[in-house]
């Protein structure tokens, strides 16, 4: 019963929409200017890339269903979205970054295919 759910077409046009409405807050962080906050630990700031690309990775994974897909959608949008942030007052484009959303993206896809499989 719930694996029908799950693969339900409604459930993932739902998905597909909350994925288009989760970019749409990520870019809306990215746009705002750059704080200068001291981090609690080193790479602080990697980890929450990581896991805010992870909800996207995941919420693209139930939509769609294709790795290779939802990889290049994900890793696309967090390389744009951190091409976008030279635009923005006090914000930097950080390769680092970029590694992190991929990161985030591959987690989020892996964990939700191997819970929707099983």
């Amino acid at each position: 019963m719930m694996r029908t759910v799950l693969s339900s077409l409604w459930f993932r046009w739902t998905a597909g929409l909350l994925s288009i409405l989760y970019m749409s807050g990520l870019y809306w962080l990215s746009d705002q200017p750059g704080v200068h906050a001291v981090p609690p630990f080193p790479g602080a700031d990697k980890v929450v890339h990581c896991l805010l690309y992870f909800g996207l990775g995941t919420l693209l994974q139930v939509a769609l269903k294709k790795r290779a897909i939802v990889l290049f959608l994900g890793v696309t949008y967090g390389i744009l979205d951190e091409i976008h942030q030279l635009y923005v007052p006090g914000r930097s484009c950080d390769p680092w970054d970029m590694v992190a959303d991929g990161v985030g993206i591959l987690l989020g896809l892996l964990i939700t295919e191997r819970i929707l499989s099983a």
